[in-house]
């Protein structure tokens, strides 16, 4: 009998965009409950040919690709770091990872235990599009990336000289975790936080090929800070009243288990105030923008 709770997800990333390397050593991803939604899918044609019984003349599957997400409670882990630089298309430099245009791709293999063994789903040449960090004071952080990739296949055994490997963790967050939350000339409260990294993808089809054959990559990425802030003053309201960049600089957890997030020019919306229950709060939404003096416009480190 089958059991989803025994299904593996294992990553592996890819040196030639969507060619699984070989004898690949693939890393274990350990998603929540019911936070794999990887699939593949393909447009179906329907034949306009007129036929006299009234009957559909017939059915073409063409442009497969493949889309879904992978969900994971956020904590110091060699593949939630991987996602995230892809997230980034970062460059890394030691601890730190610069948001740049070096895109990542990767092998994403679920593995599915049925009576007679295991079924093997492989998709390639996945691409993150977006990633999203969610924190409030009552939970427990998480992470979700969104993908969208090319060819899937499928089989009954494991590629040959594949390695699995179990990563090392820090511990799971949560909201009492958060560190520094600086974002400079506002002192307050915060209920939630949310950091969105967002890079639309999107996947190019070639005559002769089924599959797409590339993820073409559009637009430029959009990295926003959504802050929920317990009002006691006006202070948002004179930050944010006009277009003036702020620093701003957020730890989740600290030394080995945390990670870090680095804007140097982020510009906040302006504030909308919220009732909820019997809390008073203000909104504010920041974007990142490329600054200068620093030569990026975001950031992400690993604490020590």
């Amino acid at each position: 009998m089958s059991n989803p709770t025994d299904n593996t997800i294992a990553v592996v990333t890819e040196v030639a965009k969507g060619v699984t390397p070989p004898n690949p050593a693939f890393k274990y991803a350990d998603v929540t409950s019911g936070g794999a939604t990887l699939s593949f899918d393909m447009k179906e044609l329907s034949s306009e040919t007129m036929k006299q019984s009234r009957d559909m003349a017939g059915i073409r599957k063409v442009a497969g690709s493949s889309s879904g997400s992978l969900k994971f409670e956020l904590r110091r882990d060699p593949v939630i770091t991987d996602f995230l630089a892809a997230a980034h298309s970062a460059v890394a430099d030691g601890n730190d990872f610069v948001a740049s245009n070096k895109d990542t791709s990767f092998t994403i293999e679920e593995a599915m235990t049925v009576d007679d063994g295991k079924l093997y789903f492989r998709g390639r040449n996945q691409h993150v599009s977006k990633a999203t960090i969610t924190v409030d004071a009552e939970s427990k952080a998480q992470v979700t990336f969104d993908f969208v990739g090319g060819a899937r296949t499928h089989d009954t055994a494991i590629i040959t000289g594949a390695t699995y490997a179990k990563t090392q963790k820090g511990k799971e967050l949560a909201g009492i975790d958060v560190g520094t939350i600086n974002i400079a000339g506002l002192t307050a409260r915060y209920m939630s936080l949310e950091i969105s990294i967002e890079q639309p993808r999107e996947p190019n089809y070639a005559l002769g090929e089924r599959d797409a054959f590339e993820i073409g990559t559009s637009a430029n990425r959009v990295v926003k800070i959504t802050a929920k802030v317990f009002r006691k003053d006006l202070n948002p309201e004179t930050l944010f009243e006009g277009d003036e960049p702020v620093a701003v600089n957020i730890e989740l957890g600290d030394g080995a288990d945390g990670y870090g997030f680095t804007y140097p020019a982020m510009v906040g919306s302006y504030p909308k105030n919220e009732a909820n229950g019997s809390k008073q709060l203000v909104n504010v939404v920041l974007t990142a923008q490329y600054d200068e003096t620093a030569d990026y416009g975001s950031m992400f480190s690993l604490l020590s």
